[in-house]
This record gives structure tokens, sequence and C-alpha cells, in this order.
């Protein structure tokens, strides 16, 4: 979790100066994104075991944005919380197409993903990636800076104990230098 949280911050300042880049959301796009997880909820197939929380969620997206409006990337998000001394984090890797409906800069936009949906303890006990979906929107509300609301769900599982669903919702706030 602490390398995802230092990679984002590296991320936003990029973001913060994008001298780099040519202000036009078309080519080469590199984002990430911090905010609130609500709802962190998973739980084994039999549902002999499940539990929710809230915690913090991250995003990290590279990509590639063929014209001014729709971008294809690779997105990686992330949410955890504290349980009884140790961690819980689960999220997924996704190809995902964020389409803006307006130019850079105060617009909404959508995002929808396929990808694989891992699970892990704070022992870095990590769980067989399954399926994963992810749906989501938001408002571009200044040029690279946007607000959104994002939810993936998928399945994981854990050798012996069998499989695993997952759920997540994100109200995150970030920035995509292009």
């Amino acid at each position: 979790m602490r390398k995802i949280l230092l990679v984002t911050a590296i991320i936003s300042i990029i973001c913060g100066s994008v001298a780099g880049f040519d202000g036009k959301r078309k080519g080469f796009v590199l984002g990430g994104g911090i905010g609130f997880s609500p709802y962190i909820h998973w739980a084994f197939d039999d549902y002999a075991s499940k539990d929710e929380g809230a915690g913090i969620g991250l995003q990290i997206i590279i990509g590639y944005a063929w014209d001014d409006r729709n971008m294809i990337v690779y997105e990686e998000q992330a949410s955890g919380y504290s349980e009884g001394g140790g961690s819980i984090v689960q999220g997924g890797r996704f190809v995902s197409w964020h389409h803006y409906f307006g130019p850079a800069g105060r617009t909404f936009f959508t995002t929808a993903g396929l990808g694989l949906y891992t699970w892990a303890t704070g022992s870095d006990d990590f769980n067989d990636s399954g399926a994963a979906l992810l749906v989501g929107g938001g408002y571009e509300f200044h040029r690279h800076w946007q607000v959104g609301l994002f939810m993936s769900t998928g399945k994981s599982s854990r050798g012996s104990y069998g499989g695993m669903t997952h759920t997540t919702v994100d109200l995150m706030i970030g920035g995509v230098a292009f």
C-alpha cells in the first residue's frame, strides 16, 4: 500500500507540472488519484466469512488518447482498510476506456474497464486473481484535474478456501497529464 501511495504522489506531482506535454488530450496520458472508499466488501463464495469496511483508495493510469474525448489506458485501482491490527487491500488491474463528453476542462466523463481482481492481507498474502469489471464517471473540473466515482467488482480465489467475491466503491480526485 505504501508503494502505491508513493507512486500516486509522484504521478500527482508530474501532473501538476506538465511542461513536457502539449496540453491536448491526445497522445500519451499519465495520471493518478487518491480518495475515499466508503464501501470495500469481500466474501467467500460460500459466505462462511465476509467483511466490509471503509478506507483509502488509490488509482494509477497510463495509456493513449486517440482524440480529445477518448483514451484507452492500463489502470490500477486499489482500496484498503485496517482491521484488528492488520490490513485488507483489494483492487483490480484493468484495460479501461475513458470517454470525455467535451473538450479538456469542465466536462463529464465515463469509464468502463475489464481486468483482473486480487485481494491481500497485510502480510502480503495475495489471492489468485480472477475476472473483474470497472465502471464509473465523474467531472473534469479543471484542465488535468477531475473527480470521479468508480465501482469495481470481481472474483479471486484463495487456495483450499475457494472463491471470493469483491466489490469496491471509490470517490477519487486525481490528475491526468496529457
